[in-house]
């Protein structure tokens, strides 16, 4: 469960509160990946950090600035760049200059996300609004459901929110060589596999690639002592 920010572990959700129910979807497949309840007096900025992703854990994105929007209908909400080589992702599409037609994003507000309150917005139940993380990883989300808080359906203290309260079983692809166990490692390039990319389980990834098995997790052997040939990419895998 997300902590609201600043919220003490006692304090209690106030009775004159609203609850939000929001759908969010899987970016290509297009099925609902969770859903969770959230209090009108939290912050866009609140329920954004509890909105998981598997993009997230690309090692690019890690090492970079996590750098993320939300559409809803009427606006932009971003946090405010900390350096100033951050990219701003929305300034494409507002300034976007179409052939024909005007840009419909042209002269929307960027508002902060740490300020805005799920209250302040002006909603329409069932509405696309688009949520853009890692890149170029988009989801839409719905907000279903606006309420006030129960004092038994509902969690009563504020700690507990946004409260998940549904999570898509994820997707782990089996291993591409032998179809047997679940992958760990995804390959780009690699000269001895027909597709690019291929995945892997631990002990086929080891054997098609290193002397020894078991040697790609020890950091103290290089990889050119070990490795059979280096002209592919290899990433962790965990699920879609």
């Amino acid at each position: 469960a997300g902590a609201s920010s600043g919220a003490g572990e006692g304090e209690m959700v106030s009775p004159d509160d609203l609850v939000l129910r929001v759908a969010v979807y899987h970016p290509t497949r297009q099925t609902l990946a969770a859903e969770y309840k959230v209090l009108g007096s939290q912050t866009l900025a609140e329920l954004r950090r509890v909105l998981y992703c598997v993009a997230d854990c690309r090692p690019d994105v890690q090492l970079g600035p996590r750098v993320a929007f939300l559409y809803i209908p009427g606006a932009f909400y971003a946090d405010p760049p900390t350096t100033a080589d951050e990219p701003d992702l929305t300034e494409p599409i507002r300034n976007w200059i179409p052939r024909r037609g005007h840009n419909p994003f042209r002269g929307l507000p960027l508002l902060p996300l740490q300020s805005t309150t799920l209250a302040s917005l002006t909603l329409r139940l069932g509405q696309k609004c688009v949520y853009v993380h890692a890149g170029s990883c988009a989801h839409y989300f719905l907000f279903t459901e606006v309420r006030r808080v129960h004092p038994v359906d509902d969690p009563v203290r504020r700690a507990a929110y946004p409260d998940p309260v549904f999570f898509a079983k994820p997707k782990v692809r089996k291993c591409t060589v032998c179809r047997l166990r679940h992958c760990r490692w995804v390959c780009y390039g690699d000269r001895l596999c027909i597709a690019s990319p291929t995945f892997f389980c631990d002990p086929c990834f080891c054997m098609l690639h290193y002397k020894k098995l078991g040697s790609h997790q020890d950091t103290s052997i290089s990889p050119e002592e070990d490795h059979l040939y280096q002209d592919f990419q290899a990433f962790s895998y965990s699920h879609e």
